[in-house]
C-alpha cells in the first residue's frame, strides 16, 4: 500500500510531460528534497517494475516509465486520481479558494493544511495567490486571529469566481460531464441540467459548442447549488429590461420553468437574466448569416455600438494598413460578437478561448490589432476584457486580413494561348482552374490576339498549346488536357517563384535596427530593466519622447507582448515615438516574461503613423522569424550587430 505522500508523487510523475526536479516534488509535498528522495527509494522497490519503472538522472529529473497499458498505475492511484488532494500549486489554489466561497464560517489554515496532505506554511504561500484570484472578482479574503480567514462579497461575484474555478479545474477534460465536475459538484445532479439544456436545443433548433454547453452547465449547476443554500443574485432593472428584449431571454425563460419543475427551486427575473446573457454570448453568431445583414439593420439594432465600432475600425485602418473599414465581413461579425460581448463583460461573465495560445503566435499582428481595438473601446464602455475576449476579437481581425491579402493581388494570373480560343482550350481552361485555384486565368486567346494583348494584361505565366514565344513573359507549353507533366511544370513554376520571391526579400524591418540600438549577450532580472535600457538608448539619440518607457510598460500590463520561440516585441501606446526605430536586445539567458514565457530575443518597437505602410510587413517578418527556430536559436548565440544582421538575412 502506497502513503498519501507516495501517491502524491506518483500522480504528479504521471501527469509530468517531462522530467520532474526533485525541487518541485519538494514544493508540491511540503516536504525537504531529501524526504523526496527516500519516498522515490521507497516507491521503486513498492512498484512492478515490469509495468512501470521510475527513472532518476541527475541534472535532469525524475520520470516514469510505464511498459504496458494495463491500467496499472490507475489502480495502484486508485481513489487518489479523484479531486480531493490536488497535486500542482495551482489546482491547490482553486482548491482552497474554492473551499472558501463554498464555507460560511470560518476555516484554519491548520484544517486546509490537513486536508491537503501540505505544511502550514505552504497553505499560506498558496493564500497570497487565492487572494490575488479573488480580487479579480472584487472578492477579499477576511482574516481574524484565532477565528481564522473567510470570503467577503457580493453574491454575484462569489457565482462568478466559483464558475471559473470549475472551468479552470475541468479544462482538461474533453466530456461535458467528466468525473472532476461530478466530484465538484457531487450534490448537483449535472446529467439532468444537461438533459435539460439539450432538450432546450431540440425545441430552439440550435447548437451550443461544447465551451459554452460546459459554461452554462457550470453557471446553472452553482445558482442551483447557492438558491438551495438561500443565497439571491441580483441584477439592475435597466439590464433586465434590456435583456428582455432580446430573444434569448424567452429560450431563458423556458430553461428556468424546465431547472424549476425538475429541481423544485424558484428562479427570479435575475437568474433568467443571467442565462439569457450566458445564451447570447454563446449563440449569437451560430444562427445569423452575417451576409444577409445590412448597415441599416445594424444601426436599427445597436446604434451606439456600430458607429463607434466603425470609428474605430477606420482609425485601425489608418494604423494598420490594412483596409478594414472596406470589409463588409468583419463589420457584420465584429458587431454581432461585441453586442453580446459587452453585456456579459458588464456583468462579469468571461468566456473562455481555448485557442489563445495559438492566435498569440499564428496571429501576432491580428492580436495586437485586436488589443488597439479594445482600447479604443473601452473609452465608450466600461469593461475590461481580458486576454480571453482579445483573442476572439484577433480572430475576426485574421480573417479580415487574409481577405484583404487575397483582394490585393497576392495571386498568380495567367492567359492561355491556343490555335483558335475555343474547344479545346476551354476544357484547359477549367483543368486549369481545378487543379490550380490559386492561379487567376485572365483570358483565352487565340494565337493571332495575344501577342498583341500581352502588355494589356501582364501575365505572369503564358500557358499554350501552340508554338510562342516571348522574351518578357514566362511561357510554359502544355497539352490541351493539361496532363501530369504539365501540372509538374505549372508546380515548377509557382516553387520557383516562390524561391525568388524569398531570395530578393529585403527585410524591411532591418531598416530600422541600428548598431547603436542594440546590445548582446546582456545580463538583466527581469523585462521591466531591459524595457527600460532598450528605451534610454532611443530617449538618447532622441527617437522617442518623455513618456514612452512608462507607455511600453503600461501597455505589457495589458498582454504580455512575448510571442514565443524565446522573442518579445514590447512597443508603447500612440504618442511616444519621434523617429520611427527599433531597438534591439540579446539576452544572455532567458528571462521569466510573463506566467507562462521565458524571452531571449527583445525587438522594442517604436513605429508611428508616419511608416503604417511598412508596419505591417514588418510585425509579418518577425512571425516568420519566430516561427523559424533554428534561426532563433543562431541569433541568440550573436555578440555583434553585424552577425545578427547576417544572420536575420539568411
Amino acid at each position: 500500500m502506497l502513503n498519501s505522500r507516495e501517491k502524491k508523487i506518483l500522480k504528479v510523475l504521471k501527469e509530468a510531460k517531462e522530467p520532474v526536479t526533485v525541487s518541485d516534488l519538494s514544493a508540491v509535498t511540503g516536504v525537504t528534497t531529501r524526504t523526496v528522495k527516500k519516498d522515490i527509494e521507497i516507491l521503486k522497490l513498492k512498484l512492478d517494475r515490469n509495468k512501470v519503472e521510475i527513472i532518476t538522472k541527475p541534472g535532469v529529473g525524475v520520470w516514469l516509465e510505464e511498459k504496458d497499458n494495463s491500467g496499472y498505475l490507475e489502480n495502484v492511484l486508485g481513489a487518489f486520481s479523484e479531486v480531493k488532494n490536488p497535486v500542482f500549486p495551482e489546482d491547490r489554489v482553486y482548491y482552497i479558494a474554492k473551499r472558501l466561497l463554498e464555507t460560511n464560517g470560518w476555516m484554519s489554515l491548520e484544517d486546509l493544511s490537513v486536508e491537503l496532505y501540505v505544511s502550514k506554511s505552504t497553505v499560506a504561500k498558496d493564500l497570497s495567490k487565492v487572494e490575488e484570484f479573488l480580487k479579480k472578482y472584487g472578492l477579499k479574503v477576511e482574516k481574524r486571529p484565532r477565528y481564522g480567514i473567510k470570503v467577503k462579497g457580493d453574491e454575484k461575484n462569489i457565482r462568478l469566481a466559483n464558475a471559473e474555478i470549475l472551468k479552470n479545474i475541468t479544462a482538461k477534460h474533453s466530456e461535458i460531464v467528466d468525473g472532476t465536475l461530478k466530484e465538484l459538484l457531487n450534490d448537483i445532479d449535472l446529467l439532468a441540467i444537461q438533459k435539460i439544456i439539450q432538450e432546450i436545443e431540440e425545441e430552439y433548433d440550435f447548437i451550443l459548442s461544447d465551451i459554452s454547453f460546459k459554461g452554462l452547465l457550470i453557471h446553472l449547476a452553482i445558482s442551483l447549488k447557492r438558491l438551495q443554500e438561500g443565497k439571491k443574485v441580483e441584477m439592475e432593472g435597466e439590464d433586465l429590461d434590456l435583456l428582455k428584449k432580446e430573444k434569448e431571454w424567452e429560450i431563458a425563460e423556458q430553461l428556468v420553468k424546465k431547472v424549476e419543475k425538475r429541481f423544485g427551486v424558484t428562479m427570479d427575473e435575475a437568474e433568467v437574466g443571467y442565462i439569457a446573457m450566458h445564451l447570447m454570448g454563446a449563440k449569437l453568431q451560430s444562427d445569423i448569416e452575417t451576409e444577409k445583414l445590412g448597415e441599416d439593420y445594424l444601426k436599427k439594432v445597436d446604434y451606439k455600438l456600430y458607429v463607434v465600432m466603425n470609428a474605430i475600425v477606420k482609425d485601425l485602418s489608418d494604423v494598420f494598413g490594412f483596409d478594414f473599414y472596406k470589409d463588409k465581413k468583419l463589420l457584420t461579425g465584429l458587431f454581432l460578437h461585441l453586442r453580446p460581448a459587452i453585456n456579459r463583460l458588464k456583468n462579469g461573465i468571461k468566456l473562455a478561448n481555448p485557442l489563445l495560445e495559438e492566435i498569440k503566435k499564428e496571429c501576432s499582428v491580428a492580436f495586437e490589432v485586436a488589443i488597439s481595438f479594445w482600447q479604443r473601446l473601452q473609452k465608450f464602455y466600461e469593461i475590461e476584457p481580458g486576454e480571453d475576449e482579445i483573442g476572439y476579437v484577433a480572430i475576426h481581425f485574421g480573417a479580415s486580413m487574409e481577405r484583404l491579402k487575397e483582394d490585393t493581388g497576392s495571386r498568380k494570373t495567367a492567359i492561355i494561348v491556343c490555335a483558335s480560343g475555343i474547344g479545346t482550350a476551354q476544357f484547359l481552361a477549367a483543368r486549369l482552374q481545378k487543379i490550380f485555384p490559386e492561379i487567376e486565368l485572365l483570358k483565352v486567346l487565340p494565337l493571332g490576339k495575344a501577342k498583341g494583348m500581352l502588355d494589356e494584361l501582364s501575365p505572369d505565366i503564358v500557358l499554350t498549346t501552340v508554338p510562342f514565344e516571348t522574351k518578357k513573359y514566362n511561357v510554359v507549353s502544355v497539352s490541351p488536357f493539361l496532363e501530369e507533366e504539365d501540372v509538374e511544370k505549372i508546380s515548377r513554376f509557382l516553387r520557383a517563384e516562390i524561391r525568388e520571391k524569398a531570395q530578393q526579400r529585403k527585410w524591411k524591418i532591418l531598416d530600422y535596427i541600428e548598431s547603436d540600438l542594440s546590445i548582446f549577450q546582456v545580463k538583466v532580472k527581469s523585462k521591466g530593466e531591459i524595457i527600460l535600457k532598450l528605451s534610454e538608448k532611443l530617449k538618447e539619440k532622441g527617437y522617442v519622447k518623455d513618456g514612452f518607457y512608462e507607455s511600453v510598460i503600461e501597455r505589457e500590463s495589458f498582454s504580455s507582448t512575448a510571442i514565443g520561440n524565446y522573442v518579445a516585441i514590447p512597443h508603447p501606446y500612440s504618442g511616444f515615438v519621434a523617429v520611427p526605430k527599433i531597438a534591439v536586445a540579446v539576452l544572455d539567458a532567458p528571462i521569466k516574461w510573463d506566467e507562462a514565457k521565458k524571452v531571449q530575443l527583445i525587438f522594442l518597437i517604436a513605429l508611428d503613423l508616419s511608416v503604417r505602410e511598412d508596419f505591417k510587413m514588418i510585425f509579418e517578418e518577425l512571425s516568420d522569424v519566430v516561427e523559424n527556430e533554428s534561426k532563433v536559436q543562431k541569433l541568440l548565440k550573436c555578440r555583434s550587430f553585424e552577425e545578427f544582421v547576417r544572420i536575420f538575412r539568411a
